[in-house]
């Protein structure tokens, strides 16, 4: 990896040079890279349809295995920003996405047909609807739905539209998938008092002998991937035992085969097409990696040789190879195809670079320190390349969304524009991040802006320990609840910040609460308890509450679209810090993003959001 540390004066000046040329000239040049999402093989493993931006917003696109030839499906169908992977049908005739209005993520379900050619609606209703899966005889469509208010699971008939409710429960469904046979639905929910808990459901396809399946214990979180190919095994993970850990079940005697090291993290079993192989994914420091195990021997194969960083989207294709994604600091994302049987891998759809040369990209370091309460946090490093002897930089504090969010040592487009501009960037993995086990994850409940606000400001602290770090000059910014952090975090330690950057972040959780639907109130409550029950909490734990504190200049970008983070959050901030007699241009700075929701991978709206930061960081951060 590039180190981004050179000796020599002349070097230092020209190199200084060139990042600040970067700085003024290449956000569009680097956010107009081309870059692909949510890569997804279809059924019959010899295709993979995912999403691409290279005519400069989002189009589907189709990888044919086999002849390597790619063509785009879509032509201006697509909304700007995604929410949810392509789902193929079980011909592979179909590939189903979802479709909403200008960021609102009031989704309705579309199709392309590849044959026809044609794009076509699946549902017209109010509210969000996601794909879920075809059934196994291509006759009907599993989908979840807030529809009749609470998000649920239904089924539509594929040839004439017709819907039927499956579940009718008072908490959210999130996911759904098929028996081999067809005649059972599994899917993950919780019906029980503990809002930490989740078990795994069943329900005939007819919609009777609904019944709790699977679970653990009272607490523990229990999850789904996919059934065997042979229709005996069910992919699970349970967080049972402190980490989430992967197995097999057996759905006829319910018997488990563990996989995992009982260490680390790991997710997602997946079957091979001849149902004898395994493929999980194993998190350690902020890395993900494949692990490979023989379901008839019970026992873990010699791990994929594959480069270091972050090896994600693992799915078998037909001969048995295996699809992956991979990307890491210096290195965008592209497509892997490994081979098992020779160890080896070759670069199936490679990253495109223009003009962009990889040796200006700055790397990246994972490091740790300790908080309040002397639990390490770990985090990603960034120095900005070309720094000069002697003059130390300022820094940027970018904080994650989630909660359960987790920043990873591996390509990061808003790392490197900030690196570009001239600032180190640092991506903490604070308390209630994913990868670091149940009793982390769990650390900040009904404790928002708590300890994990903690964790940030020691994040400042250990910046400050720095040699080359500006100790007067570090800045706080996140989005969503990276946002909220800022957003606290600003009025909360007003002391540390030379500036901050709240992007689509949460001001006032009452309110939140009051205008959220009822899916996203389950997971507040999940978070924060009972918003009468714990009225006080969820004041304190509120920005407005404290914005009097506001002590240095704050921009607040939101999206007017906005459903998860509604654009009242900022509109209550903003019109607060204005009774406060703070004056906007002076102490804070306003944008709001029309026709944009929670966050966008539309390139011309991406910019803008660069271009925001980027500005109001060299006037008021450095």
């Amino acid at each position: 990896m590039v180190q981004g540390v050179y000796s020599g004066s002349l070097i230092n000046q020209n190199l200084w040079r060139y990042c600040i040329m970067v700085r003024k000239l290449t956000i569009r040049e680097l956010v107009t890279l081309p870059s692909f999402y949510a890569p997804t093989v279809s059924w019959n493993k010899d295709k993979v349809a995912f999403y691409q931006d290279v005519t400069g917003r989002i189009e589907l696109y189709i990888l044919d295995l086999c002849g390597l030839g790619i063509r785009q499906v879509s032509n201006g169908e697509l909304p700007k920003t995604i929410r949810t992977g392509p789902i193929w049908s079980r011909d592979d005739r179909y590939v189903i996405v979802t479709r909403d209005r200008d960021g609102d993520e009031q989704h309705d379900i579309y199709a392309f047909d590849l044959v026809a050619g044609e794009f076509f609606s699946v549902t017209q209703s109010p509210g969000q609807n996601y794909p879920a899966e075809m059934s196994p005889d291509n006759k009907e469509f599993l989908f979840l739905s807030t529809r009749d208010d609470q998000l649920n699971l239904y089924v539509l008939s594929w040839e004439n539209k017709e819907v039927r409710r499956m579940t009718e429960f008072s908490n959210p469904v999130f996911d759904g998938t098929w028996s081999h046979d067809g005649e059972w639905i599994y899917f993950p929910a919780n019906e029980s008092q503990d809002l930490r808990n989740v078990d795994v459901y069943r329900v005939r396809r007819n919609g009777s002998d609904l019944e709790k399946f699977w679970n653990m214990r009272n607490g523990s979180r229990e999850d789904i991937s996919e059934i065997s190919p042979c229709g005996h095994w069910l992919g699970i993970n349970s967080d049972a035992v402190g980490i989430n850990q992967p197995g097999v079940m057996n759905l006829d005697t319910k018997e488990i085969f563990w996989l995992g090291d009982g260490v680390h993290e790991e997710y997602a079993p997946r079957f091979s097409p001849d149902g004898k192989l395994v493929l999980t994914t194993i998190n350690v420091d902020a890395t993900l990696s494949p692990c490979l195990y023989d379901l008839g021997a019970r026992t873990k194969l010699q791990d994929p040789c594959l480069p270091a960083g972050v090896v994600s989207s693992g799915q078998f294709v037909e001969n048995g190879d295996i699809f992956f994604v991979h990307s890491d600091p210096t290195h965008r994302p592209r497509m892997l195809m490994y081979h098992p049987t020779e160890q080896s891998h070759a670069v199936l759809f490679d990253a495109y670079y223009g003009s962009v040369d990889r040796e200006s990209f700055s790397s990246a370091e994972y490091v740790s320190y300790r908080s309040f309460d002397e639990i390490a946090i770990y985090g990603v490093l960034w120095k900005p390349k070309g720094m000069q002897p002697g003059k130390n930089v300022p820094a940027v504090i970018f904080i994650h969304g989630g909660p359960g969010g987790q920043d990873f040592v591996d390509f990061d487009l808003y790392a490197q524009v900030l690196c570009c501009a001239g600032f180190a960037v640092f991506q903490p993995n604070y308390r209630s991040s994913m990868g670091y086990g149940k009793e982390f994850f769990e650390a900040n409940l009904k404790d928002w802006g708590g300890g994990d606000l903690q964790d940030i400001v020691h994040a400042a602290d250990y910046l400050k320990s720095l040699c080359w770090v500006d100790k007067d000059r570090i800045t706080v910014a996140g989005g969503s609840y990276g946002g909220y952090l800022t957003y606290i975090a600003m009025v909360a330690a007003p002391e540390i910040w030379k500036a901050g950057i709240a992007w689509m972040g949460i001001t006032d959780l009452r309110k939140l609460y009051d205008s959220s639907m009822p899916h996203f109130k389950y997971i507040l409550r999940y978070f924060m308890g009972d918003p009468e029950e714990n009225a006080e909490l969820w004041r304190n734990r509120s920005a407005i509450t404290h914005a009097a504190n506001l002590a240095a200049p704050l921009l607040i970008i939101h999206g007017v679209s906005d459903p998860r983070c509604p654009i009242e959050q900022a509109r209550l901030f903003r019109d607060k810090l204005i009774e406060l007699n703070f004056n906007e241009g002076e102490h804070f700075e306003y944008e709001e993003l029309i026709k944009e929701g929670h966050g966008s991978v539309d390139q011309e709206q991406k910019i803008r959001i660069f271009e925001l930061m980027a500005g109001f960081l060299e006037r008021k951060a450095k």
